[in-house]
């Protein structure tokens, strides 16, 4: 068990690929290690997967490092916003970054690529899917789609992309 105390803590995963699993507010699991109080996690050299379990929530940030990392909302059972471009996501409350792969929750998501290599997919409600740029891959969910595989001038406008 990893008790990160008070104050801003983070967890720096190692050098290999590895799923967090964030099951509660600043606490989880990766690689079979339980931690608590930490509100960043940093992914190594290799693909880390981040999984959002409904309900749970980070005070910090999500940082994938190296590789190709994804950000899995499936778990959630809220509305879910991921915006790669701006760093930001639901139930995250600092900066998202290095994270290529997005996949949205079980009601509506909006998800935005930030224009590089990106991989964005719907979840079972209805989604609005921007690739941002660059090379992207997106892919709608089990409901209505909206899927833009370039940028539009809202991609950076959150209360824009709210109303739509």
């Amino acid at each position: 068990m990893i008790d990160g105390g008070s104050g801003a803590n983070t967890l720096i995963g190692p050098n290999l690929k590895r799923t967090w699993n964030i099951t509660a507010h600043d606490a989880g699991t990766v690689n079979n290690v339980t931690f608590q109080r930490v509100g960043n996690v940093t992914g190594g050299k290799r693909a880390d997967t981040f999984v959002l379990s409904d309900g749970a929530t980070l005070s910090g940030g999500v940082d994938g490092g190296k590789g190709l990392n994804t950000l899995d909302m499936s778990a959630q059972n809220r509305d879910v916003v991921v915006n790669l471009a701006l760093g930001t996501a639901t139930a995250i409350g600092g900066r998202v970054v290095n994270i290529s792969t997005a996949v949205g929750g079980n009601l509506n998501s909006i998800l935005v690529g930030d224009g590089t290599t990106n991989s964005l997919q719907g979840g079972a409600g209805r989604n609005l899917l921007i690739g941002g740029g660059g090379s992207v891959q997106v892919t709608g969910g089990a409901g209505d789609n909206i899927l833009i595989g370039g940028i539009t001038p809202y991609d950076i406008e959150p209360a824009a992309l709210d109303a739509l």
